[in-house]
């Protein structure tokens, strides 16, 4: 995709943005009826033999909808019309009760957000997009690839034969239309959640592309779908065919998901996945895989509110879930996405491409996005730490991460993850997209054409070379003594940017920290639209300074003084 062309799409995607289908709800009473399914209620029992008196006092029909597994969990239809939160509330306070609750309804928070989808094969942009040098997945690739791993997406269905997921998926399941076909359903003129769950697939098989993939659909062309679903397929996601001895079943799960409904249910089978809270281990019920296999790796979205406000699977605090922020291409919180401290990490969510139905590639943004990047970096965890459990390497993923600023204090950095040093000193001489080094030199002479590059000390453009760069993030300063030219776009730059004795300097659309601006002795000088928190500089240069359009928070010497 052209770059100025995917710049475009992005700013449309964030123009358009709603944060969230799903309303926050602070009393049963005040509840949307389109916050449950009517005319149910689910019920967990001390007994199951409870169940026909339970039925009996309460309305209900003694015959279940459905029963989860064989534990005495029950879907159980209201006979009298009842409101599904009444009849819970009246439900959890009998003694043959665990717990009763109505059954939410959960949807993906991206519906809203995509543009129209770009036509044609993208796939080069795809793998070298600004996300992928950020977490520095190059680097991670050089270790593991993902081979011997399977992730489980639990979404609205994917693309069965879109080249990118070609090869790398296993059979699923239409948990909506009960068939084993788990293909989306709709169209993208029609269905505004339609490919969410094929771009959601799109992003694992780009962190993870040796590890397979299990799309198991969940969530019907609208984007919605109900807790016992979502439980249902997350049981199926760790053991697909019912039998313990066999290893067949997810080791990571990705839930680019949420409702706002706390659930009792869906905390229960979450711990069941990730097998951490076993409080019984002479039992096989706490957990759905044999006592010889480690659990699933659950990774959830944490939303797209802008809000502190938990939702849910991602807020649950079961060990071994791993909740997950949105951040940006400057390593901040995204605006749409949620925190707290119920939220662990972040990941790149903001202008993300990947693919959709149909075999092309489509920019969107959310919460939705940053989860499967995570769920790929545990699916490389595990690929080379086989004794590690859910826990281990939720830990794992936490500790390894890069310190950002903001709410969300942790952004997923997967080489680290795989014990991956940063880069010592890259010396530049070509092209190159998204490295992250502690130093960056272009040599004597030499051309650089930075896109994306993360520096974390200091960036030198020696004698006679020539730098353009654009998206760079630089913690240090960047040099360049008698460089032939220095162009800088979309940039931040923490200390100070310092051009003597060269050919022209062009600065534009970018911020300077807490450094200054200082150009000595140049065959010229143009900033425009740049925020600059320290001094402007300009000596002995031999044109005049121009710009326009700057926020210079310090001193401007004179000749900068029509800047």
């Amino acid at each position: 995709m052209n770059r100025l062309l995917l710049r475009l799409v992005i700013l449309l995607t964030l123009l358009t943005m709603l944060l969230s289908l799903v309303a926050p709800v602070t009393s049963a009473g005040a509840q949307e009826s389109n916050d449950f399914l009517p005319d149910e209620v689910l019920v967990k029992l001390l007994q199951a033999s409870e169940v026909v008196g339970l039925a009996a006092d309460y309305d209900l029909d003694p015959t279940p909808l459905d029963q989860f597994g064989s534990r005495p969990i029950y879907r159980l239809r209201i006979l009298d019309g009842a409101s599904p939160p009444d009849r819970a509330a009246q439900l959890a306070s009998d003694s043959r009760v665990v717990y009763a609750e109505p059954n939410f309804v959960g949807r993906a928070p991206e519906g809203v957000q995509r543009v129209s989808w770009p036509k044609g094969d993208e796939s080069g942009d795809y793998v070298e997009q600004w996300a992928a040098g950020m977490i520095r997945l190059p680097e991670a690739h050089t270790l593991t690839r993902g081979a011997g791993i399977t992730v489980a997406v639990l979404d609205t269905g994917v693309d069965l034969s879109h080249p990118a997921l070609a090869g790398r998926l296993v059979d699923g399941f239409d948990f909506v239309d009960l068939d084993a076909d788990p293909s989306e359903v709709g169209s993208a003129e029609q269905n505004l959640h339609y490919g969410h769950g094929t771009h959601v697939a799109g992003l694992i098989a780009l962190v993870a592309p040796e590890a397979r993939i299990m799309p198991l659909r969940v969530l019907d062309e609208d984007g919605s779908g109900d807790i016992w679903v979502l439980a249902e397929a997350l049981a199926y996601a760790i053991n697909p065919d019912g039998n313990l001895n066999t290893p067949d079943g997810a080791d990571v799960i990705n839930l680019s998901l949420s409702t706002t409904h706390e659930t009792r249910l869906l905390a229960e089978i979450v711990a069941s996945v990730t097998c951490e809270q076993d409080d019984d281990p002479g039992e096989d019920d706490d957990c759905l895989v044999s006592p010889d296999q480690h659990g699933a790796v659950v990774v959830a979205a944490a939303g797209n509110n802008g809000s502190s406000i938990p939702e849910y699977p991602a807020a649950e605090g079961v060990i071994g879930l791993l909740s997950v922020a949105a951040s940006t291409q400057t390593d901040t919180l995204a605006a749409f996405s949620n925190y707290g401290s119920w939220v662990h990490v972040a990941a790149p969510g903001e202008g993300i491409l990947s693919s959709v139905p149909g075999g092309g590639y489509a920019v969107w943004s959310g919460t939705s996005m940053a989860t499967p990047l995570v769920a790929g970096e545990a699916a490389l965890i595990r690929a080379v730490n086989s004794s590690f459990s859910a826990a281990d390497v939720v830990g794992h993923i936490i500790s390894k991460s890069e310190s950002i600023n903001g709410p969300v204090p942790k952004r997923v950095d997967l080489a680290a993850a795989l014990n991956i040093p940063m880069m010592g000193e890259y010396r530049c001489t070509s092209t190159v997209h998204w490295i992250t080094a502690d130093n960056l030199v272009v040599p004597p002479g030499e051309t650089c054409n930075l896109v994306g590059a993360r520096i974390m000390g200091t960036l030198k453009v020696e004698e006679g070379a020539t730098l353009s760069a654009s998206g760079l993030y630089v913690k240090g300063s960047i040099q360049a003594k008698k460089a032939a030219s220095v162009t800088i776009s979309d940039s931040t730059i923490e200390g100070s940017l310092q051009v003597e004795e060269g050919g022209s300097a062009q600065l534009e659309a970018s911020h300077i920290g807490s450094g200054a601006l200082f150009v000595k002795n140049t065959g010229g000088l143009s900033i425009w639209n740049n925020t600059i928190n320290g001094n402007l500089q300009c000596k002995e240069n031999s044109l005049m300074p121009t710009g326009g359009g700057n926020i210079i928070q310090g001193n401007k010497e004179e000749q900068c003084s029509g800047l």
